[in-house]
């Protein structure tokens, strides 16, 4: 039989800051319920409908209950249990439809491309950001966690890993992107390096002190871009909610094509982006505004 802390369990098992999240879910579940320990599938579900009220959002009930599960995990592994109360339990999301009214159309997202950069020595690079965001439709956290090793040039295409949320895909560069992608490996990446007197990282978008681009770099990216649209929500999210809904609606694009693109799980998560006068809204569109 196994001895180890739940704490040192989770941390071995899961990123610092889920380990962290999940611990602290877990301490409180032990605190509040004296018998956590011998609980069976009904008192999850008793426990779980109590969280459902106390905290309406799913994802916040899902976090939960991914943490209960870890702790009947450990007990299992420990030697403390033989079964485990809630492993096959879900919690469905509900559906509800994205305002696709409120997006942006390729030609709008494609304008971005051309907006001056205030950084002259970060310029290629966001521009580089900006197109993987609006040409492939990366989420952010893909986008931050890219590699250099991920783009191949020869072939024309680059590599998304997968992960919990989004399966892994090899989508094509678009034709302006290789020249984009080639300046930036060759210069402006070279130059970031050189300003800290680093040699190398395995990570493509670096910021001014040489390390991996954050999250917090690409909200500044989007702070002075915001101000083309000011009346709209303008950042990482809404851009790939644009290109997702743009692939179903103004280019016409398969529900399943597109959900490979985009790298969602499910056909109904990509369903929600599909307006309901798709066809006659990609006609005006190709009419006024062509796309690039």
């Amino acid at each position: 039989m196994r001895t180890e802390t739940i704490e040192q369990y989770l941390h071995r098992n899961l990123a610092t800051e889920t380990a962290d999240r999940y611990l602290r879910i877990i301490t409180h579940f032990i605190a509040t319920n004296k018998k956590a320990k011998y609980y069976q599938y009904k008192d999850i579900v008793n426990y779980m409908a109590v969280q459902r009220k106390r905290y309406p959002a799913t994802g916040t009930c899902n976090t939960v209950l991914s943490a209960l599960k870890q702790y009947y995990y450990y007990l299992l592994e420990m030697g403390q249990r033989n079964s485990h109360p809630c492993n096959t339990m879900r919690i469905k999301r509900k559906k509800t439809a994205v305002q696709t009214q409120n997006l942006f159309t390729s030609a709008e997202l494609v304008k971005l491309l051309d907006v001056p950069n205030r950084y002259a020595d970060v310029e290629v690079r966001n521009k580089l950001a900006l197109s993987l965001l609006i040409y492939q439709g990366l989420t952010c956290q893909e986008l931050i966690k890219l590699k250099v090793s991920d783009v191949d040039l020869d072939v024309g295409i680059i590599k998304i890993k997968a992960s919990s949320k989004v399966d892994g895909r090899t989508l094509e560069l678009h034709r302006t992107q290789e020249k984009l992608i080639d300046s930036y490996l060759n210069t402006t990446r070279k130059h970031l390096l050189r300003i800290k007197g680093l040699t190398s990282t395995k990570a493509l978008l670096i910021g001014k002190e040489g390390t991996p681009l954050t999250q917090d770099g690409i909200k500044v990216l989007f702070r002075t871009l915001k101000y083309y649209y000011p009346e709209r929500v303008l950042n990482a999210t809404t851009v790939r909610q644009s290109v997702v809904s743009n692939w179903l609606n103004e280019k016409g694009i398969s529900l399943l094509e597109v959900q490979q693109k985009s790298g969602m799980k499910y056909p109904s998560s990509t369903e929600k982006y599909r307006c309901k006068d798709a066809e006659s809204q990609r006609k005006l569109i190709n009419q006024y505004h062509p796309l690039c």
